[in-house]
């Protein structure tokens, strides 16, 4: 079942854990909401202001989130392999959690586009 949320205004939400797969969340207002764990797998969050969210663990699975804005969200062990990330603003996120990223519970990214398809190349980002 589709959830339609376009454009929903959830600043600083409560939604840790919730079952959000395949939401329809295009232009949602999520600033500073606590996102810990949640399941977004396919969810549509294009243009979508997460900044300062709280996504630590959250399942973004193959998310569509073109020119989402992530400055200063928390991603600390979410899954975001097969994300689509073009235009997407990642400025500031955290993306591990200590100095050491060799040590820390690290963003999966494997397979997520961040260049358009309509450039000459695309970017795959594969695990390290």
């Amino acid at each position: 079942m589709k959830r339609s949320l376009r454009r929903a205004e959830m600043r600083v939400g409560l939604l840790v854990g919730a079952d959000l797969r395949g939401a329809q969340l295009q232009d949602a207002d999520l600033w500073g909401a606590q996102l810990q764990g949640a399941d977004l797998w396919g969810a549509q969050l294009q243009g979508a202001d997460l900044s300062h969210a709280r996504l630590q663990g959250a399942i973004l699975r193959g998310a569509k989130l073109q020119g989402a804005d992530l400055w200063r969200a928390q991603l600390q062990g979410a899954n975001l392999s097969h994300a689509q990330l073009q235009g997407a603003d990642l400025s500031r996120a955290r993306l591990y959690q200590n100095d050491d990223p060799a040590q820390s519970n690290l963003l999966d990214i494997r397979g997520a586009i961040v260049k358009s398809h309509s450039q000459e190349e695309s970017l795959e980002l594969q695990a390290m």
